[in-house]
């Protein structure tokens, strides 16, 4: 079979759900129906998510099919993978990976966000999926891993947000980068995280910038596509200069750098990013800040002074 137009997951399986009461059939199809076929579509619908192009090779047995997916392109992500499909199940395994690739291209692509970063990145991962158990998203499991080096980010809203948070302060009023004119400047971005009950849960989530680190935990809903982030910002090279220069501020921050936490929740494109007390700060995440400085931290909250309420903070 060549030259498929497009095929949907739906159409290979026979149905979106199955029923484990119903006692299935023994054999998928005919007996007759047994052998191996190679197939090439111009594009392959899993989920809401569209792979182009495909070349596979296709195994018929009694009792199911097995797709070995050798070429699959997901936004410049290869994607090779097996399915496995019975009128009862349908199971799938990938191994996504990408390697000197523009991030641009995957944000343009994935996100429909062109020209708000630059930089290359790899990817790696190993992914699991029973589609008819639960719903797709809900059935991934697995990891991933995303590193990224050497780049610029612009007009990215959640990063864009917590900037304008932080110049409103005396600290740091002026002393940040312009992410929309001059952008973000990073060394290293570096992500991993794991598949689990439809959302994607960071394990560690660091920017590296050329004036501030970034530590994010939390998790992304695959379903509701929505953020659900603790994020803590160290401005070290700014902060650093200003220990040197203000024996004042050396005094109360001990020589220390200062962290400063963040919630970011809601949509992708439409966050709302909202300065939280220290006292909310989570261990584990002030541990990988720590850990990616190579120094100790202290967190601050210059934004809500007197303990206002955060709404009084939110920046949407």
């Amino acid at each position: 079979i060549d030259d498929i137009t497009g095929l949907q997951i739906s159409q290979l399986s026979g149905t979106e759900q199955a029923d484990a009461a119903v006692e299935p059939k023994r054999d998928f199809w005919p007996r007759w129906m047994e052998g191996v076929l190679r197939v090439t579509a111009d594009r392959f619908q899993l989920g809401s998510l569209t792979f182009t192009p495909v070349e596979a090779g296709v195994i018929l047995n009694p009792g199911n099919m097995v797709v070995k997916i050798t070429r699959a392109d997901l936004c410049g992500i290869s994607v090779p993978g097996l399915l496995k499909i019975s009128p009862w199940t349908l199971t799938f395994t990938a191994e996504p990976e990408t390697a000197n690739s523009p991030l641009d291209a995957l944000f343009s692509c994935l996100m429909k966000e062109p020209g708000v970063v630059t930089g290359n990145y790899e990817i790696a991962g190993n992914v699991t999926a029973d589609t008819l158990s639960d719903g797709f998203y809900r059935s991934l499991d697995g990891h991933m891993r995303f590193t990224s080096q050497s780049g610029r980010i612009y007009r990215h809203g959640i990063l864009a947000k917590i900037l304008a948070l932080l110049n409103v302060t005396e600290i740091f009023r002026g002393k940040l980068p312009d992410v929309v004119q001059k952008g973000f400047g990073y060394e290293t971005i570096k992500i991993t995280g794991v598949f689990e009950d439809g959302k994607f849960v960071l394990r560690e989530a660091v920017i590296d910038g050329s004036s501030m680190t970034i530590a994010f935990d939390g998790h992304y809903d695959l379903t509701l596509q929505t953020l659900d982030l603790n994020v803590l910002v160290a401005p070290f090279k700014t902060f650093d200069a200003l220990i040197q220069a203000l024996p004042v501020v050396n005094q109360v921050f001990g020589g220390r750098l200062i962290s400063i936490p963040f919630r970011v929740e809601g949509k992708w494109d439409a966050s709302l990013v909202r300065p939280v007390a220290v006292d909310e700060v989570d261990a584990n995440l002030l541990n990988v800040l720590n850990q990616r400085l190579n120094a100790e931290s202290k967190p601050s909250q210059p934004l809500l002074p007197a303990r206002r309420t955060d709404r009084h903070h939110e920046h949407k």
